[in-house]
């Protein structure tokens, strides 16, 4: 599990716990009042007695009053871990992991950089030396894109980042199978560069969906 996992376990494990301790205060100081105002209809007549027995009030009215304060103490850091929880379990469910971050992260510059190589080919470069270098950073996507978006995500996070990961492999799949000759064709170039674009959509949604700042990345190239 990531720290995140256990972050939002700890918490609300802490919340059940100090709910209980509120509870569990609450119920003692509300008996301890219920025996302090039984007490008080029981006034004794005799001096000695009423000394005892007013020293015994104001010892329920003490006990009472602090099971009540600790109540209250629990209830305020039930509240707090409660908060913490939920906020942590949205942060899961609307942010990427370290494992889906990288996975944008470097499938942007690879993505990047093989439309760089191609639009080299359509400008004249040597499409048998391009072909080489390709290879590399499409074996490179391939792998990063075969893997499944985090489970901790929404329903709708993982299916976004599933899709595209299935179109980026898909694409990487595609043109490592082409030879060197192949995209000297004109018509096919176009189409895999048509790809690209489509890729580079669904990155700007990503990028949208889970904010990440695009311009950070854009610095780094």
């Amino acid at each position: 599990m990531s720290v995140l996992d256990w972050l939002f376990i700890g918490l609300l494990s802490g919340a059940i716990l100090f709910g209980c301790l509120s509870v569990g205060f609450l119920l003692l100081g509300l008996l301890q009042r219920k025996q302090y105002r039984k007490q008080q209809q029981n006034r004794p007549k005799q001096k000695k007695k009423r000394k005892r027995w007013q020293k015994h009030c104001r010892s329920l009215k003490k006990r009472y009053s602090r099971q009540l304060k600790r109540s209250g103490l629990f209830f305020l850091l039930l509240l707090i871990f409660s908060g913490g929880s939920g906020y942590s379990r949205y942060y899961q469910l609307t942010n990427l992991d370290t494992n889906d971050g990288e996975i944008i992260v470097q499938s942007y510059f690879l993505i990047d950089e093989v439309e760089k190589e191609l639009m080299s080919i359509q400008e004249g470069a040597d499409a048998v030396k391009v072909h080489g270098k390709l290879r590399e950073m499409l074996e490179m996507l391939v792998s990063y894109t075969s893997q499944t978006p985090s489970n901790a995500l929404t329903k709708d996070g993982q299916q976004l980042l599933r899709r595209y990961y299935n179109r980026a492999m898909e694409f990487g799949l595609n043109l490592d199978s082409q030879s060197a000759e192949s995209l000297n064709q004109g018509e096919l170039l176009t189409d895999f560069l048509d790809d690209i674009e489509r890729l580079q959509t669904e990155q700007q949604t990503i990028f949208k969906n889970f904010g990440i700042n695009e311009s950070a990345l854009v610095q780094k190239k």
